[in-house]
């Protein structure tokens, strides 16, 4: 047996001796990652992110030990590994086991120890199956992507969507039944950058106060605001993005009427179906006020180029080329596309998510 396993066994050990109930007391292990520096960061008082403690690996462990005055949430992060490990820490003995280089979800990692690490656990052991179902569907969704069979895509769709309900619906349960407590706060904080607007409102509307006046639940707020300006009747907020010719297009510079703001991507089969009543639309009110902008998702200048060619789109075209889940998808929370926007000419939003016909009608309505 090597030292590395002999000193992990020995921690596996000392785990269950227990620490000062006034102490924390944190090991890390990474198999494979034995020369990187772990830090423990946390909101602070101002809602700035701060370092609590960071630790060098001694004999392939990293250890941490302190004091915290309430329970904080955590994230634990690692130098030259994507992703972060969250954490509720307490005064009371954690062992955490990192097992790959890039942190995607609870998957590739375990953590023992903490009253509240354990209630949040148990939502991550609940839901194991359900991500599982997840990463297999996703994989028919891209095999029926690669050969643009748009039936497929749409079945499959239907049921990532029935999916993302149910696990939806058991997180909200959980917030609920943790509402006063770091756990409920920390299911909304540790993706409070993909979650929708009326996902984060149900599940924010649920913490107590205590729990909202948080650092976390502060943010939380701020950003559920942030989200409301671009429901219906609220501000659409500035944009500055490179155009398909490299020049940088601001959305206050854009005159209109009406603003058809429409996220696609050349890869997504329903926005290229779209394309064709947008163009119908583009050449039936361009001359009554209308300004369409299309922003892609794509991460290939060459590909977006190629579609906006073959789908022949006269209208105004931006894009960070970052994809989804980066830049301006998740300044936006953009969770899927097509997605659109309607605006007037000051640039309130007058509807979100609109298609086909209700399309037509309502930029219509807003042109008259």
């Amino acid at each position: 047996m090597n030292r590395i396993a002999i000193i992990f066994f020995v921690g596996v050990i000392s785990f269950f001796v227990g620490c000062k109930s006034d102490e924390y007391s944190i090991d890390v292990f990474m198999e494979n990652n034995t020369q990187a520096t772990v830090k423990i960061v946390s909101l602070g008082v101002d809602g700035q992110e701060e370092i609590l403690a960071s630790s060098e690996a001694v004999d392939g462990l990293f250890h941490f030990s302190g004091h915290v005055d309430s329970p904080r949430i955590c994230f634990l992060t690692i130098s030259g590994t994507t992703g972060r490990v969250p954490l509720i820490l307490e005064n009371e003995r954690y062992r955490v086991t990192i097992d790959a280089k890039e942190i995607v979800d609870f998957r590739n990692f375990t953590i023992e120890g903490g009253r509240l690490q354990a209630i949040r656990n148990k939502l991550n052991d609940d839901d194991e199956a359900i991500y599982h179902v997840r990463d297999s569907l996703v994989e028919l969704y891209q095999r029926a992507r690669a050969v643009m069979d748009v039936i497929e895509m749409s079945i499959i769709r239907k049921k990532l969507d029935t999916l993302s309900g149910q696990y939806n619906a058991r997180v909200l349960d959980y917030v609920r039944a943790n509402h006063d407590n770091l756990v409920g706060v920390a299911l909304i904080y540790e993706g409070l950058m993909h979650l929708p607007y009326k996902q984060l409102k149900a599940r924010y509307e649920l913490l107590s106060e205590i729990m909202q006046n948080t650092p976390e639940g502060k943010v939380a707020s701020r950003r559920l605001n942030w989200l409301g300006s671009m429901q219906s009747g609220g501000q659409f907020l500035e944009f500055r993005l490179p155009s398909v010719s490299g020049d940088t297009i601001a959305l206050s510079e854009l005159k209109g009427k009406v603003k058809l703001i429409d996220f696609w991507a050349s890869w997504c089969a329903p926005c290229r179906a779209e394309n064709s009543n947008l163009l119908r639309i583009y050449e039936n009110y361009k001359d009554k006020g209308l300004v369409i902008v299309s922003i892609s998702m794509d991460t290939h200048k060459k590909a977006w180029e190629e579609a906006i060619q073959e789908d022949k789109l006269p209208w105004l075209q931006l894009s960070d080329l970052k994809g989804i889940g980066k830049g301006i998808a998740r300044q936006y929370n953009i969770q899927s596309i097509p997605q659109t926007y309607i605006l007037d000419a000051e640039n309130k939003v007058i509807a979100v998510g609109l298609r086909g016909k209700e399309l037509e009608e309502t930029i219509d309505k807003a042109i008259r």
